[in-house]
């Protein structure tokens, strides 16, 4: 697993600064050595965001900052610019991540399929205990308090697919290449904060691509 480089996009905004480094430590713990992160900080003052930028630069880990995310795309923004990132960097599989994920070395399990799979038309996401509101039923694929043993599986409700949760998704470099919305932009560009993993995936799904859950990643 040391030849597969990862790359991770992880967005922070307002003061979770105790959240994004424990988030960031997890990443660097876990992670095997061969991989870049880059952080964008969106119009953030929090204290302990601002200092990681002195205590956690390196050549592999790359902080932003954003002055104005409006302007700057939003949360969509920094997903395109940092997917881009890490295809310049060489990366076999990008993460994107919310800043308030804890996680110990199961990570590894998502990060191994998404590679072994990285030429078929299929993305990852993880088990968690909070996946989303619970009137969002589909959401509740991704429930769990700890992993699971099992084999991973495709995401549906109803007998149909479902978009994965976009807290934390798991994708090989070519698949986000083979579905990206223009020459430019991975995501749709004009769903700056909300619904861009919804739209994402069904053109995804047009393509003949399937969301998996990998219960032994939590």
């Amino acid at each position: 697993q040391e030849n597969v480089k990862t790359g991770v996009v992880i967005t922070t905004h307002g003061y979770n600064g105790v959240y994004i480094r424990q988030c960031l430590e997890c990443f660097i713990r876990e992670l095997p050595d061969n991989f870049f992160i880059v952080v964008y900080i969106n119009e953030s003052n929090d204290s302990i965001t601002i200092a990681l930028q002195n205590s956690h630069a390196t050549s592999n880990i790359q902080f932003i900052y954003v002055e104005d995310q409006k302007k700057n795309g939003g949360l969509t923004g920094t997903w395109n610019r940092g997917i881009a990132l890490c295809v310049e960097n060489d990366c076999d599989v990008i993460i994107i991540s919310n800043d308030d994920i804890l996680f110990d070395h199961s990570i590894n399990n998502i990060i191994w399929q998404c590679y072994n799979k990285q030429n078929e038309k299929c993305y990852f996401a993880p088990l968690t205990n909070k996946p989303g509101p619970n009137k969002c039923k589909l959401n509740m694929n991704q429930y769990a308090l700890h992993p699971r043993n099992i084999e991973s599986f495709i995401s549906k409700y109803n007998n149909s697919m479902v978009n994965l949760n976009g807290f934390f998704m798991v994708f090989s470099k070519n698949v986000l290449i083979t579905n990206k919305f223009d020459s430019i932009h991975y995501f749709d560009p004009s769903y700056q904060f909300a619904g861009n993993e919804v739209e994402w995936f069904n053109r995804f799904k047009e393509k003949g691509g399937v969301p998996i859950i990998v219960p032994k990643t939590f």
